[in-house]
C-alpha cells in the first residue's frame, strides 16, 4: 500500500509507530484538540485517535510501515525466537530462573499463546 492519500493520516501512522501514544501521534499528526486538564481524562485527541486506529486503511497502513522497519532490521518472527532461546539457555546455565521465565514467557507472547490485556480509560 502507498503512503496514505490524506497527509495527517500518514503522519498518524508514522507518528504511531514512532511514539506509540495514539493520543500524541494525533496531536503530532496536526488535529487541533483540547488537552486534557485533568490526569485520566478524555479528550477528543483519544476519541479521534481511537476512531483512526480502527480505520482499515490506517491499519494497513501500520502494518506495512511495521514490516518496512522489521525488514530494515532484518527481524523475523523466527531470528526473535532463536534469540529468546539463546538468552532463555544462558539464563538457566547461570541459574538465573527469573531470566529464563522472562524469556520463556516472551516466546509465549510472540507467537500469541499469552495476550497481555490492559484496562484503559476511565471507569464511569
Amino acid at each position: 500500500m502507498p503512503v496514505l492519500q490524506n497527509p495527517r493520516h500518514e503522519r498518524f501512522a508514522r507518528k504511531y509507530l514512532e511514539l506509540g501514544i495514539a493520543r500524541w501521534a494525533y496531536v503530532e499528526a496536526g488535529y487541533k484538540v483540547r488537552l486534557p486538564s485533568e490526569p485520566g481524562e478524555t479528550t477528543a485527541a483519544d476519541v479521534g485517535a481511537s476512531r483512526l486506529l480502527r480505520s482499515d486503511k490506517i491499519a494497513r497502513r501500520l502494518r506495512e510501515l511495521r514490516q518496512a522497519v522489521a525488514k530494515r532490521q532484518d527481524v523475523t518472527e523466527d531470528s526473535l525466537l532463536a534469540e529468546l532461546e539463546q538468552d532463555r539457555q544462558l539464563a538457566f546455565t547461570a541459574k538465573q530462573a527469573g531470566a529464563a521465565v522472562s524469556a520463556t514467557v516472551a516466546k509465549a507472547k510472540l507467537v500469541g499463546l499469552m495476550v497481555q490485556r490492559r484496562e484503559t480509560g476511565a471507569s464511569r
